[in-house]
């Protein structure tokens, strides 16, 4: 868990890592990869996978949280890790679906961290009808 934030605050290095599991649905869990780094003034590109009808929902948030089932929601054995503070409607093709947040180009946000992690249409899998993806933090760096 502290391999992500040492790179960041020993020499700044934008970073990616893992934060918490996701859950099954019927494509496995849903993966939650980085294609880009968030280095600072580029635009950082991160991929929800296992998508079965390649429509997601990309949950964005500015703190970790205890993991919270999702049980109350009809999402039972499905861990929220951070908060979502703002949404991004996702719609792919192949099972697979991309989205993008610009980085500003400001040495203030050395170090920043932005969590996410990826809901996944699956209407049979539960009764909310998603499963969501393993949580990311991304640390913007150089």
């Amino acid at each position: 868990l502290a391999i992500y934030y040492t790179t960041t605050q020993t020499n700044s290095t934008a970073g990616y890592g893992y934060v918490g599991s996701g859950c099954a649905g019927t494509l496995g869990v849903p993966t939650n990869v980085a294609l880009t780094q968030p280095v600072l003034g580029s635009t950082a590109t991160m991929q929800i996978d296992n998508l079965p009808f390649s429509i997601g929902v990309a949950a964005i948030g500015f703190s970790r949280i205890p993991p919270l089932d999702l049980v109350i929601i009809g999402m039972g054995g499905c861990n929220l890790h951070h908060t979502a503070d703002a949404t991004v409607t996702l719609i792919g093709a192949g099972n697979v679906a991309t989205y993008s947040l610009n980085i500003p180009n400001n040495p203030v946000f050395i170090g920043a961290q932005l969590y996410h992690s990826g809901l996944s249409l699956d209407p049979a899998i539960n009764a909310f009808g998603f499963t969501l993806s393993d949580a990311a933090v991304m640390l913007m760096g150089l």
